[in-house]
């Protein structure tokens, strides 16, 4: 092994001099600073001392000198500085060594041409380079180790000396006009990234990938497309090439989304499906991979965390973002097809590499893809078996394409694959085969580290076997989530979730009533505080992008007011106002800028106003009437033979439910409209000075009415959608709360320019509404996406609210006054998360477990009893308080029963269905006062417990 030559002269090492700079030292002269700067050895004629070794030339590992891979030492010629021996080691090692091994995959102007150029005239990238270069060979010489804990030995202190250097240089600019200062804090942050990665502190390289970001997205720059020159020689150009590409891997990790805006212009993926133009070359089939790699990542680590449950409820959404990206990368299929063809007959070894990287990630992709919503725990994932053997296959051929395997590599190639087939395959060999894959090549991939991911994976089958010796049955593991020590960061853990697999499973089959009393106190809840802002958030998202988690919604051409309201509160719960900048209201027709009290024209909404008022004026009287009795016009049409409509069966019910095949609008200009000054001035929302709002609610009919007003008249082929009169009623699930169905009354309108809607849920007492104009598109798709938006928001935290509402109004601990020990009756009640309903936690009558007599009487084990509220009360005459009534189902044991649809839950049957001295088992009262339950009495027991 050869040496890096250190040239003395020989009265350098003559006794005197090293007397005296030991003198120097001795003295605490600090002679090892800034070269030449303290003329102590200058001065009298002699050389300056500085340059004094610290770094070891030989290393312990593999490699047992950093020399033997540097090719020339003459590097110093070059610089405007002075620089030190150990410098000039690492510098040349990150010539000889790094650079090549960073561009292992594929070839980078930025690494191979820019980078070298800078830190040859920048003194901060020169710093970072060399504290970089350290910090490899620090890394390669042991053993590329999961984290470098030692940070105390002399390469690392020497990395971070220089990082220090970087540092102080860049600071000492920051105030500068220098126009190359942002160029080269971007190389600086870059390396800085790579560094922390190296010594496997990711917390640190997140933030700094974030903060150049965050500098390329404030000074203006856009992600490259397809369309952009494929050999980027600019700076800017290959500086946001490389950090784009850093982003897209973050997103694996969860690590935010892509923080720079794309350029203008489709990607060859993106565009249409007879329209696919051919790659030129392979920097621009890598670079649209990217982009839809980091697509699928998101998409992926959305669904990991789902529950098979949670994933059938957002199916409809999740389906179809599944088909959007399975069509792009079908299209990038397309585009790369004729490249690889013509590539492979005469390309070099390193390109046709980074042609077997691009097919191999676009098949991985697409595996990731078809598979990312199917049952983790069925069989159908055997079917995939052969796919996931390729994709083995494929990555052990790029391993072995190497003649030296690179430590580390900027871009991604072999480790997610091969991660993705030793944590979701189905056949237990073919996941070893990967695992062992990787760790025949310990390296790092940008984040993704070969090492750890083989040991997540080890990790991830250790605890599917440790379910078989548990439970006698196999599971998966369905999500896993591992964090780094911050202490040592070689020790990690993992937080997984097994999905259900042999396990007894205890369904809930709530009554179709709300979980819980509406909540009433939703503006003081932080977490509606905190689903606001996200609403918010999501919108503004919207605004800018056109895009949202539930699909496309551009929103930046339509004006719109958005209000959330609850019958409790005269506040709003929520507000959103936006002023599209393409509105432009002729002078006097409109206001400037819409608000809560602009006027919108509503459309089919005054269905439900006419509706509503002639329920509150008559009831259901007239509700089942031929409208030939109030129109006796209808009834000689009618007898004309050839009208299509039977007059005289139309009632106004079926008018009321769109039911009765009248067509909902007017034939064109066949009524006299009304002037725009009539219209306006006649229709303030807000002249309402001295009027109470709880006269005023929509709801302010009798509970019999609203009760039978609110409830579906007829089905639709959806599940999800039903009508009433006039209600468009949409029904969904929150993902924690299974078999309980929460209804969305609405009654949207639509007329030229204006789209509105306005809703009610019952199941919290709240309601919005949505208002909007657009031209020249039509904005009721858009009141649409909004109203999802809000359910999809919102929803989770009002849930919350009322069960944490619930939970301090009933929970605790009823009893009988005055009892002993052995005749006590007590019950314990309590809310659970991921239950609906209270829980009877405990309920003992006289000395007696009533929860396990039931159970023998019922025969299921495991019973559990819930309560839900009925919508009943009754003020206490004479008193303040109120009595509440709630009715319990009986859970039990389900894995064993059918699971079809007549099977499904059942639990309205069993209403009142035992009764005892005429009372029913199932009825629950309790008294409140103050707004706190003071007593609880299962009327079963015939006795009244009071709220310890």
């Amino acid at each position: 092994m050869s040496h890096l030559p250190v040239s003395y002269s020989e009265d350098q090492s003559s006794p005197w001099r090293l007397a005296n700079a030991q003198r120097h030292r001795a003295r605490r002269i600090k002679c090892d600073e800034t070269p030449e700067s303290c003329h102590n050895c200058t001065s009298t004629g002699r050389k300056c001392e500085y340059d004094i070794q610290r770094l070891p030339r030989r290393l312990p590992g593999k490699r047992s000198t950093v020399g033997s891979i540097v090719r020339s030492t003459n590097i110093a010629d070059g610089f405007r500085w002075k620089i030190t021996s150990d410098e000039r080691l690492c510098f040349s090692f990150f010539q000889h060594r790094s650079l090549p091994t960073i561009t292992g995959y594929f070839d980078s102007p930025l690494w191979q041409r820019l980078v070298l150029q800078m830190s040859q005239v920048d003194q901060a990238v020169y710093h970072a380079v060399v504290a970089f270069s350290a910090i490899h060979a620090d890394y390669e010489a042991r053993g590329n180790p999961l984290a470098i804990q030692n940070l105390d030995n002399s390469w690392q202190r020497f990395a971070i000396d220089q990082c220090g250097r970087a540092y102080a240089l860049l600071i000492a600019r920051s105030a500068s006009q220098d126009p190359n200062l942002q160029q080269v804090t971007l190389v600086c942050c870059m390396l800085f990234v790579l560094s922390e990665l190296i010594r496997g502190y990711y917390d640190l390289a997140f933030t700094h990938l974030r903060n150049g970001l965050q500098i390329l997205k404030n000074a203006g720059c856009h992600r490259l497309s397809d369309a952009c020159p494929t050999h980027t020689s600019t700076i800017e150009q290959s500086l946001v090439d490389t950090f784009s590409h850093l982003d897209m891997q973050s997103a694996y990790f969860g690590v935010g989304g892509p923080v720079l805006p794309m350029q203008l212009g489709l990607s060859r993926c993106e565009s249409d499906e007879d329209d696919v133009k051919a790659f030129q070359h392979v920097c621009e089939a890598r670079r649209a991979l990217d982009r839809l790699m980091g697509a699928v990542f998101q998409f992926h680590t959305s669904i990991s965390p789902l529950s098979p449950i949670e994933i059938s409820v957002k199916y409809g959404y999740l389906s179809t973002r599944q088909f959007d990206l399975s069509s792009q990368l079908r299209h990038f299929s397309r585009a790369f097809d004729p490249l690889s063809k013509s590539v492979s007959a005469h390309c070099g070894s390193k390109e046709k590499r980074g042609m077997d990287i691009i097919y191999l990630h676009q098949f991985s992709l697409s595996i990731i893809l078809e598979t990312c919503l199917l049952d983790r725990t069925k069989e159908v994932l055997n079917y995939y078996t052969p796919a996931f053997e390729k994709i083995v296959t494929l990555a052990e051929a790029i391993t072995a394409s190497f003649t030296e395997r690179p430590s580390i590599l900027l871009h991604m190639g072999v480790i997610a694959p091969l991660f993705f087939v030793s944590t979701k395959c189905s056949e237990r060999e073919v996941r070893w085969r990967a695992i062992r894959a990787l760790q025949s090549w310990p390296h790092r991939e940008g984040t993704w580290d070969s090492s750890l991911v083989a040991r997540i994976a080890i990790e991830t089958i250790k605890a599917e076997e440790q379910t078989v010796k548990d439970k006698g049955q196999a599971s998966r593991v369905s999500h896993a989530f591992t964090t780094l020590s911050s202490e040592d960061q070689s020790y990690g853990e993992m937080v997984y979730t097994l999905d259900d697999g042999g396990e007894v499973q205890s369904h809930s089959c709530p009554l179709q009533t709300p979980l819980y009393p509406p909540p009433r106190n939703l503006l003081s809840r932080q977490d509606v505080k905190s689903a606001s802002k996200s609403l918010s958030q999501t919108i503004e998202e919207a605004l800018t992008t056109g895009i949202t988690d539930l699909g496309s919604l551009p929103l930046n051409t339509t004006t719109f007011a958005v209000k959330v309201f609850s019958s409790h509160t005269e506040d709003s719960i929520y507000e959103y106002i936006y002023t599209s900048p393409t509105y432009s209201p002729k002078p006097g027709a409109g206001a400037e800028k819409t608000a809560l009290d602009s006027v919108y024209r509503v459309a089919s909404i005054s269905k439900l106003i006419t509706v509503l008022t002639l329920l509150a004026h008559d009831g259901y009287t007239h509700w089942n009437h031929p409208i030939t009795d109030f129109i006796p016009e209808l009834d000689i049409l009618a007898r004309n033979q050839s009208s299509r409509l039977q007059w005289r069966e139309v009632t106004l019910g079926d008018l009321a439910a769109q039911l009765s095949g009248v067509p909902h609008d007017f034939p064109a200009k066949d009524i006299p409209i009304c002037s725009q000054g009539e219209a306006v001035n006649g229709a303030n929302p807000c002249d309402r000075e001295g009027a109470s709002l709880s006269g005023s609610s929509a709801l302010n009919l009798s509970s019999t009415l609203a009760r039978h007003w609110l409830i579906p008249l007829s089905h639709t082929t959806s599940f999800k959608t039903s009508v009433g009169a006039p209600w468009e009623i949409f029904r969904y699930e929150l993902p924690n709360r299974p078999n309980h169905v929460i209804d969305v009354y609405s009654k949207s309108g639509n007329l030229g320019a204006y789209a509105d809607i306005i809703a009610l849920i019952p199941e919290y007492d709240i309601g919005f509404s949505i208002t909007a104009a657009d031209l020249p598109t039509n904005p009721l798709i858009n009141v649409w996406g909004l109203a999802d938006l809000i359910i999809d928001r919102l929803s989770p935290a009002f849930d919350k609210a009322a069960q944490q509402e619930a939970n301090a109004t009933y929970a605790g601990t009823y009893k009988v006054q005055g009892g002993n020990s052995t005749t006590d009756s007590y019950v314990a009640i309590a809310t659970d998360h991921y239950k609906p309903g209270l829980q009877v936690a405990e309920w003992v009558s006289n000395g007696v477990d009533f929860l396990q007599s039931l159970a023998a009487l019922s025969g299921f084990e495991g019973l559990a009893v819930r309560l839900y509220p009925t919508g009943i009360e009754e003020t206490v005459p004479g008193e303040s308080s109120k009595r509440v009534f709630f009715r319990s189902t009986f859970d039990y044991d389900t894995s064993g029963q059918s699971k079809g649809v007549i099977s499904a839950c059942q639990s309205w049957l069993n209403v009142d269905g035992s009764r005892i001295g005429n009372i029913g088992v199932d009825e629950w009262v309790f008294t409140l006062e103050n707004g706190q339950a003071s007593s609880a009495e299962p009327r079963i027991l015939r006795k009244r417990l009071r709220r310890l």
